[in-house]
């Protein structure tokens, strides 16, 4: 009776071990499972990035020339095939179309380059093209942030100014990259005409990385990125500022079609708590803007996704870390006309034309920086990277390496517990045993 009693004392403990290491095992297998069949077994085939691809004009092959240019590259899958397409013909625009297998990408350069470049990009034949998903970097806001609140919202328009993005020239420069299933592109401002902002050494970059297999970025915060989904660095340098108190924002627009080619419900843009910060050490949440506000996030067919965290050197090192705050979706009633969301020459226009009642736009703000930072011209530098993709937002869980570590630490206290508790019931048995023997051989002397 004593043992058994012995027993129980000690192996709900062990049950109690037993249990927490199980759930850690299937807390691992639900993060690793939360990735869409879509993703897991998505691998693509990154053709060359083509600059201006099938151009003719003499401007095309002219490295002269900053009026913007068009880059094209398709990640090829068993099945479909995901066309990514940059522009900085008018505001800086990013698309992607994900259409069936062998659509050919048709630009009308001459209207394109116009002022009136609607309906100027397509693809043939049309209807092998299923659904698209895009951001405009329509303009950036400089507010005056007097009181030290680093919030945008918290100013009315006279402490407001808007950069337009629209008139920027640009450079374009291919960059390399150590992985042969990636490829990568920045492109370049550094003067914006009649706007200060970039007067002097100042310039505006985005360098757009396109990659064939899941994965993370090397820099913080190592943003995940798929086979389906572009990683956007932005960087912004030497701004001139106009105020003493200078903050900035940037203003984005979402725009997509679902996969029948419909107009999508309003975005939501939504922030959690990631589970720990191995990946961006300081930074515990996740920021996902989703094209409908409807779906959960694992039926999510598109994303734009980044983490509430701006650098402000290029190094990137954790005292470099800020912050970088999100804002609801703008209220429709904020902009008069649909022309007061969507600059005249964008990529948008140049691809949907006069459809807008078929496609979903939404516009949200991210601005910079936090209180007590001594405001912007303190460093003079901000660099920020974000996700666009096709599929769900991947979602940061728990890594292997930590999951390994937990195991190590649970385990070998397990493994303790067993070979003592053994050792415990296995000297009991033998000390009872003994007793017996003993007390059977005194009743028979």
């Amino acid at each position: 009776m004593k043992l058994n009693s012995m027993a129980r004392q000690i192996f709900p403990d062990f049950s109690f071990w037993l249990k927490i290491v199980v759930g850690l095992l299937a807390i691992s297998q639900t993060t690793a499972s939360g990735l869409t069949e879509f993703e897991r077994t998505y691998k693509r085939t990154l053709s060359t990035l083509a600059e201006n691809p099938h151009c003719e004009e003499w401007w095309c092959t002219n490295s002269t020339f900053t009026g913007g240019s068009l880059t094209h590259i398709v990640g090829t899958g068993p099945k479909d095939e995901l066309h990514h397409l940059l522009s900085t013909v008018g505001a800086p625009t990013l698309l992607i179309s994900r259409t069936k297998l062998g659509a050919k990408l048709f630009v009308n350069y001459t209207n394109f380059l116009s002022l009136d470049n609607i309906s100027s990009v397509s693809y043939f034949p049309e209807k092998l093209v299923e659904h698209s998903l895009g951001l405009i970097f329509s303009s950036i806001y400089e507010f005056d942030d007097y009181d030290d609140k680093a919030d945008l919202s918290s100013y009315d328009n006279s402490y407001v100014f808007r950069h337009d993005l629209t008139n920027l020239q640009w450079t374009l420069t291919r960059m390399n990259t150590d992985d042969s299933s990636s490829q990568s592109v920045m492109v370049n401002a550094t003067s914006s005409g009649n706007d200060t902002l970039l007067s002097g050494d100042g310039h505006l970059s985005f360098i757009v990385r396109y990659d064939g297999k899941d994965g993370r970025i090397d820099s913080v915060p190592h943003m995940e990125h798929t086979a389906n989904s572009s990683v956007i660095t932005i960087i912004m340098s030497k701004f001139r500022t106009r105020f003493e108190h200078s903050r900035f924002a940037i203003e984005l627009v979402m725009f997509s079609t679902d996969d029948k080619g419909l107009k999508q419900d309003a975005t939501q843009v939504h922030t959690t708590n990631s589970l720990d910060d191995e990946y961006s050490p300081g930074v515990f949440q996740m920021t996902n803007w989703l094209p409908d506000e409807n779906k959960k996030r694992e039926d999510a067919w598109g994303y734009a996704q980044w983490k509430p965290a701006m650098y402000t050197a290029l190094e990137r090192k954790n005292a470099d870390l800020s912050h970088a705050t999100s804002y609801p979706n703008l209220p429709e009633d904020k902009h008069d006309t649909l022309n007061n969301i969507v600059p005249n020459r964008t990529l948008f226009r140049s691809y949907f034309g006069g459809q807008f009642d078929q496609v979903s736009m939404n516009a949200t703000n991210v601005s910079f920086g936090v209180s007590k930072d001594k405001f912007y011209n303190h460093t003079n530098y901000h660099i920020w990277t974000m996700a666009v993709g096709m599929g769900p937002p991947p979602e940061d869980g728990v890594s292997t390496t930590v999951i390994l570590v937990i195991s190590v630490g649970l385990g070998i206290p397990l493994v303790l517990m067993i070979f003592s508790s053994v050792f415990v019931c296995v000297k009991a048995i033998k000390k009872r045993r003994a007793m017996s023997e003993s007390e059977y051989t005194a009743i028979n002397t």
